[in-house]
């Protein structure tokens, strides 16, 4: 039997050495063929719902793959590298944290535990430290408050109080002498798991202790440190701090342009500032609206259509989106287009299907 791999743009023909092949044989060869780790590669038939290793005995008959057929590789490689280097740079500063003030053999809460991380990312985001977790070692403290000191403003105080309700771990964040409050409520078994005591084996591999420490960074630093901070500009008058919403038109419209459909649609429903500025850039619905026509003509036209709306667009428009800011009726066009444009297409196919019955 012979198939077809298909790796990103990659073709190569493959033939089963077995009677009755299995997809072991079809990981085994496409790690080799394409140079990929065999853990990481996921086979599919219609290049949408893929199998992983744990189906490597199941023969190729049962799942109906012929001869000729074309067998979709996908790899994990790149995004498991980037998760495992995050982690990696998150668990460092913990970690070292952990080995010099914890002594071994000791029980610690989970509230103690969870205090670390709080610790360590609010000065990673730029806070000095007025309190030291070192107080609550030897207690058995169901209530942990930290301060910190806001460096742009030497008046400012942060508080942090961190306890726990059942399953979960609460942090309330507070300004001192300022009506500025913030609450995260975090699910402590999703972070933390549980040790009876930390031994040598613990804290020598931060992943007996601790998990998905690139999610508890996001929710930590971006759900309740940056807002604080930014009320506290506001409060003050301070100069803006330097997040999405403050880009330059220029530069956050070519953000935009490098983001997938889907990725700019979960950025709309973040706030309204957000999503007000992403409806009003031309060049980003232009772009899409190129690529949404190129689908419905020859390859040969979407190719050259694709190519164009991907370079001279980008070079062109964005000045264009810049200079016609002020303008909203304008600037919303593109927008209004794209959106008219795929609603068609999206009713076009329903019908196409005949999933529209008279």
């Amino acid at each position: 039997m012979k198939l077809r791999l298909k790796f990103l743009n990659k073709f190569h023909v493959f033939e089963t050495p077995t009677a009755s092949p299995t997809l072991n044989e079809i990981f085994e060869s496409a790690s080799k063929i394409f140079g990929l780790k065999r853990e990481n590669v996921q086979i599919s038939l219609n290049a949408k719902d893929y199998y992983n290793i744990n189906y490597s005995n199941q023969s190729l008959s049962e799942l109906g793959i012929v001869n000729g057929d074309i067998i979709y590789i996908n790899s994990l490689e790149k995004l498991d590298d980037i998760k495992q280097s995050l982690e990696i740079e998150l668990a460092t500063p913990i970690l070292k944290f952990i080995n010099d003030n914890l002594p071994n053999d000791q029980h610690y809460t989970s509230i103690l535990l969870m205090a670390i991380p709080l610790y360590i990312f609010a000065i990673e985001k730029g806070l000095y430290t007025l309190d030291h977790l070192s107080q609550y070692y030897q207690e058995m403290s169901s209530i942990i408050r930290l301060t910190f000191n806001y460096p742009q403003v030497d008046s400012i105080k942060l508080i942090f109080t961190l306890f726990q309700n059942g399953n979960m771990t609460c942090i309330a964040a507070s300004v001192q002498d300022l009506p500025i409050r913030k609450q995260l409520i975090l699910q402590t078994k999703l972070y933390l798991i549980k040790q009876d005591a930390i031994h040598q084996s613990t804290t020598n591999k931060l992943n007996l202790l601790y998990r998905h420490l690139r999610l508890l960074s996001i929710r930590i630093k971006d759900e309740l440190i940056e807002p604080i901070l930014l009320a506290i500009h506001s409060e003050y008058n301070l100069s803006p701090r330097l997040h999405l919403c403050t880009l330059p038109s220029e530069l956050f419209c070519e953000i935009l342009c490098y983001l997938p459909l889907t990725s700019l649609g979960f950025l709309m429903l973040c706030n309204r500032e957000l999503s007000y500025r992403i409806r009003n850039c031309n060049t980003v619905w232009r772009i899409h609206l190129a690529k949404l026509n190129a689908k419905n003509r020859p390859i040969s036209d979407g190719v050259l259509s694709r190519q164009q709306s991907s370079s001279s667009l980008l070079q062109q428009n964005i000045g264009d989106d810049v200079d016609n800011e002020m303008d909203q009726t304008e600037q919303g066009e593109a927008y209004k287009q794209f959106l008219a444009r795929y609603k068609r297409l999206f009713i076009q196919k329903r019908y196409d299907r005949g999933l529209f019955f008279c």
